[in-house]
């Protein structure tokens, strides 16, 4: 069971804590501007040729890409598997992260259903990964969320991403303002993400990820985000029509 004191430990806030810079994006509605570094040619020491060849040889899905604003990093990663699997098939749902035109203006924004639902632990629209269990059940998809105090294993999160093919939602700690890469953070907050692959490079091995500021896929070295993956935090959804 869980009480208040877990869901503080276990909470993403998504405050984005940028460790090279005093900027705090918990109530920031705009994208900063040094956010722009991020990208698939900044951040670990590879060329932007080596990076472009690791996202060709390990993405396995290319997740379409929104843009965040403010803290809601959870809704928007949500929103972009949901309109992955909605290119994949018209039949999945593809709500939009809010009320800006991005999905089916048909259905209430994932964003709005969380507020007037409780599914969310902060007003901004900080998440916890059950709450977007939660939201994604709602909306008529399978899902899972999963936690751990001494972290989750790498071997699982593979398995789901190469061979069950389900793009999942993990949370890190601190995102770096000016390479991109996953950072430790602080000990309350952190930002959602979506793994995209993974592959092995000269010897290294690396993990392709896309969120809310990214711009694109992006490549971390697995070990990166091992030290900042916080608590072993994932949350997958699927199609009910598909079997994972």
């Amino acid at each position: 069971m869980v009480g208040s004191l877990g869901k503080l430990l276990f909470a993403v806030v998504c405050s984005l804590v940028l460790t090279n810079s005093t900027i705090s994006l918990g109530n920031t509605p705009a994208m900063p501007a040094n956010f722009p570094m991020m990208g698939p040619d900044k951040g670990i020491s590879l060329t932007p040729a080596e990076k472009e060849e690791i996202i060709s040889k390990g993405r396995k899905f290319d997740v379409p890409y929104h843009q965040q604003t403010g803290s809601k990093c959870g809704f928007y990663a949500l929103k972009m598997v949901m309109h992955y699997y909605h290119q994949k098939n018209s039949s999945c749902i593809n709500p939009p992260a809010e009320d800006f035109g991005q999905g089916d203006a048909r259905y209430e924004s994932l964003y709005e259903y969380g507020l007037r639902a409780g599914e969310y632990w902060s007003d901004d629209g900080g998440t916890n990964p059950w709450h977007l269990r939660n939201v994604a059940q709602a909306y008529g998809y399978k899902a899972w969320s999963h936690y751990a105090v001494f972290g989750g294993s790498i071997k699982t999160l593979k398995y789901d991403v190469m061979k069950r093919k389900m793009p999942v939602i993990v949370a890190v700690a601190a995102v770096d303002s000016s390479t991109g890469e996953p950072t430790k953070g602080d000990f309350i907050g952190g930002h959602w993400v979506i793994v995209e692959g993974f592959t092995t490079y000269q010897g290294v091995d690396y993990m392709i990820v896309k969120h809310g500021w990214s711009h694109g896929s992006v490549v971390w070295k697995v070990s990166d985000f091992q030290k900042s993956w916080r608590f072993g935090t994932s949350v997958g959804i699927w199609p009910k029509a598909e079997k994972k």
